[in-house]
């Protein structure tokens, strides 16, 4: 036995293994086998094959969570072994193993994959994809479950909204195209049935028409620099979306008052309005929203300029015609203030850990400036998935891009 080997008792029994940090030849991944054991990560086993991990499944009853990131030796074998031989596992981690291209794991609810060189994707019972998509080269998926999906920067054509349309639309709650092209999204959003949370933040192709495909049971949109969008397209989103609670209109300039006017005739159940950026829109006619019940709304107009004082502020108010400047200058210390909620557990535990750098930090930029709006709880009737907050500004879901992007010219 090498020394690697001579380290492993002949039997382990241990709930969970992590041997990430550890060098292992082949031969040691015979000794890996365990009536106890549930959570294992071999992540960066690169001699690891195909017949090897047919040892440790067969040798592993009650394994649950398979971290196998970066295991270069696998080919699509090993995902007809797990299918087959361990029913039971739920959570499985493919990132960088470029030989497996077909992924048919009927009992897996969670998944980490990279999708650029994921042909085929058949799980049945996926609820979740942890990991930002960045890479799209699916020609057939099949996840009828799929509640959560999340793609960045990349571009998607009609091909590819088709495959999304036809293998999970009709499950999605919670969809982020965040920084990506969309050919035409209407293709994927008139196929939804119970989406409630949309981020279309600095998507490219997004204008009014695509409004109409908007399926009325959103309750959070987040259409922040979609530049294209205009008071026609507005009017359109109230008129589809009547159970909206939270939006983000954040950077679309070409919105006037006829837009705010819209939403207050349409969007009865709003509670939460971005409209930083928004410069065509007046003090007064936003004022209004917050009569009708929009109680956190984020407007330039409300906030502070450079050395003005809370009564300066409230003063300028007044001026500009808002009914209530004095609960507006208010709301700047209280209710405005971007809602920094304790993320919440997970509905099950996660022990195998992303990638280096897929977790990123607090985005930058000056403390002073405000940030998205933040959801609102969700009401009674909502669509019974794990709860988490949407496309968590701190988190991994996180729309948001490092920084702002420039209008076009």
């Amino acid at each position: 036995t090498g020394p690697d080997q001579a380290m492993l008792p002949q039997q382990l029994f241990m709930a969970e293994l992590d041997l990430r940090n550890v060098v292992l030849q082949v031969e040691t991944f015979g000794v890996i086998r365990s009536p106890v054991l549930r959570t294992l990560s071999l992540e960066n086993q690169e001699c690891l094959t195909d017949p090897c991990l047919h040892g440790i499944l067969t040798g592993c009853p009650v394994l649950q969570v398979l971290n196998l990131n970066r295991c270069t030796g696998l080919t699509n074998v090993a995902m007809t072994l797990v299918n087959k031989l361990r029913p039971n596992i739920f959570h499985v981690a493919l990132e960088g193993c470029p030989n497996i291209t077909e992924v048919c794991l009927n009992h897996v609810t969670k998944l980490n994959v990279d999708w650029y060189g994921t042909l085929v994707l058949q799980c049945p019972k996926l609820t979740e994809i942890p990991t930002r998509i960045t890479s799209f080269a699916l020609q057939k998926m099949d996840c009828p479950q799929l509640c959560r999906l999340h793609l960045l920067n990349i571009s998607l054509s009609h091909r590819e909204l088709s495959v999304l349309a036809e293998g999970c639309a009709k499950s999605l709650v919670e969809l982020a195209v965040p920084g990506c092209r969309l050919t035409n999204i209407s293709r994927l959003t008139s196929h939804t049935r119970r989406l409630q949370n949309l981020s279309f933040h600095s998507a490219k192709g997004i204008k009014d028409a695509d409004m109409d495909a908007l399926p009325s049971t959103l309750v959070w949109l987040d259409l922040s620099y979609c530049f294209f969008l205009t008071d026609v397209g507005i009017a359109k989103l109230a008129d589809r979306c009547p159970n909206l609670i939270s939006l983000s209109l954040k950077g679309c300039s070409n919105l006037t008052d006829e837009a705010l006017a819209a939403l207050g005739r349409g969007c009865l159940k709003l509670k939460e309005l971005n409209l930083l950026q928004c410069k065509k829109c007046s003090i007064s006619r936003v004022e209004r929203l917050v009569s009708a019940g929009v109680t956190n709304i984020l407007f330039d107009g409300f906030l502070p300029l450079p050395g003005e004082t809370m009564g300066a502020v409230e003063m300028r108010l007044a001026q500009s015609g808002a009914r209530s400047p004095r609960r507006q200058v208010s709301s700047l210390i209280g209710e405005q203030a971007p809602i920094n909620r304790p993320p919440l557990p997970r509905s099950y535990p996660s022990p195998i850990s992303t990638s280096k750098g897929d977790t990123p930090g607090p985005t930058p930029g000056p403390s002073a400036s405000p940030g998205p709006v933040t959801p609102s709880p969700r009401t009674a009737n909502a669509v019974n998935v794990p709860s988490r907050r949407p496309f968590d500004s701190q988190g991994l879901n996180s729309p948001v891009p490092p920084h702002s992007p420039a209008p076009p010219n």
